[in-house]
């Protein structure tokens, strides 16, 4: 890769500011494999900026979300995304978790749903995206 190329890393807490975003919800996209970022040798943490700049406009997972049912049509517009079809292939591969489903609707648990969201509109601009497993109980 050519040196020009190469990201732009700043510490986490200069991107929280820059960015207006909370500490916590950097850390977890970090801890999330959403935005790419470096340990320095003093314990410090670096963020890709590029990242950083691109993070959707849409609701962070958070601990709270955690078993709080949210039907699909609600899901498809707060967190943007596009199609039911898309939910239901999350669905079918295990990436985000069902609560409730019958013949007519479905329920998921919004952290997942949160999850899947930001990895999907954040990695869809990269080379492809990889979603990570997520387990609730509730």
């Amino acid at each position: 890769m050519p040196v020009d190329n190469l990201p732009t890393y700043i510490p986490l807490d200069e991107a929280a500011a820059t960015y207006r975003l909370d500490r916590d919800v950097l850390t977890r996209a970090v801890e999330n494999d959403i935005i790419r970022a470096v340990k320095t040798t003093r314990g410090g943490i670096l963020v890709a900026e590029e990242d950083v700049s691109e993070l959707p406009d849409i609701p962070f997972p958070t601990d709270e979300m955690k078993g709080r049912a949210i039907r699909a049509t609600e899901a498809l517009k707060k967190y943007k995304i596009t199609s039911h079809s898309t939910l239901a292939g999350w669905r079918e591969r295990g990436i985000v978790t069902v609560i409730k489903q019958n013949h007519k609707n479905v329920t998921y648990d919004e952290y997942t749903i949160a999850l899947a969201a930001q990895v999907y509109h954040t990695a869809k601009k990269r080379q492809g995206i990889r979603y990570p497993r997520v387990t609730t109980s509730h």
